[in-house]
């Protein structure tokens, strides 16, 4: 059970992130999944929001069931390839939206969520733009 949302850049900032949490919601309410859907979803809302602000809203996102473990990879379309730890220890060169630049990647606020979220395997791939993968385990009863 894999499905991929390519999303829409077209859209308000407001629509863009709408449009990523819909996707979450109905994937996670199709196969009834027994997870936590409010965690997942503002760790999405936070990926989506630096695809926005930072990769032009170019991206997409991939929600895989295997057994009893959903994987996701959410990925931007960028062509350049990041230093982690040097944007970490700098910041970001770019500005986005002006709101709260930077604590998203740089602040930790993507990880502390994947943690608080008991994402397994979490990982952010910047060889070309930024890629984020993770599993989160679950349990049906019965």
């Amino acid at each position: 059970m894999k499905e991929t949302l390519i999303l829409n850049p077209a859209l308000s900032r407001e629509g863009f992130q709408r449009q990523y949490l819909t996707f979450v919601k109905q994937f996670i309410e199709k196969y009834q999944l027994p997870i936590q859907v409010n965690g997942l979803c503002m760790l999405v809302n936070e990926i989506s929001k630096n695809i926005w602000d930072h990769a032009d809203g170019k991206g997409q996102i991939s929600l895989e069931v295997v057994d009893e473990t959903l994987n996701f990879e959410i990925k931007d379309y960028g062509t350049e390839s990041y230093d982690l730890e040097k944007i970490r220890q700098k910041g970001s060169r770019l500005a986005g939206n002006h709101i709260n630049h930077g604590h998203g990647i740089c602040g930790g606020m993507i990880e502390g969520l994947a943690q608080g979220n008991k994402v397994k395997n979490f990982h952010v791939y910047t060889s070309r733009g930024f890629t984020y993968t993770g599993s989160i385990p679950f349990f049906r009863p019965g």
